[in-house]
């Protein structure tokens, strides 16, 4: 008698290191500082990809919008928390509220 070939064993893909997209949505005028370094564009949605991150693990970047209001200024800050391969998105907005300085 044959014996009929053994069946393929796949075993799962080990995690590897991704990049992580984060998509922020904020007020056109407004400054977004990511981990205190300010992202150079003016558009409502702006898009963050880290570097590769090793998989498995958590990350988190600060996000900081600083804007104008009504002759007031407005700052938020929120900590996102990112992994490998991850989109996430963010808003700021008129939910936000107005600092006092």
């Amino acid at each position: 008698m044959v014996a009929a070939p053994a069946a393929p064993v796949h075993h799962a893909a080990a995690p590897t290191a991704a990049p992580a997209r984060i998509v922020v949505t904020l007020p056109a005028d407004a400054n977004l500082k990511i981990d205190g370094n300010l992202m150079a564009s003016n558009a409502t949605r702006r898009v963050f990809e880290s570097p590769k991150l090793e998989a498995g693990k958590a990350f988190s970047y600060t996000f900081q919008v600083e804007y104008q209001r009504d002759g007031k200024p407005v700052v938020a800050t929120k900590n996102v928390r990112i992994t490998a391969g991850a989109e996430v998105n963010v808003s700021f907005g008129e939910d936000t509220a107005v600092a006092t300085r």
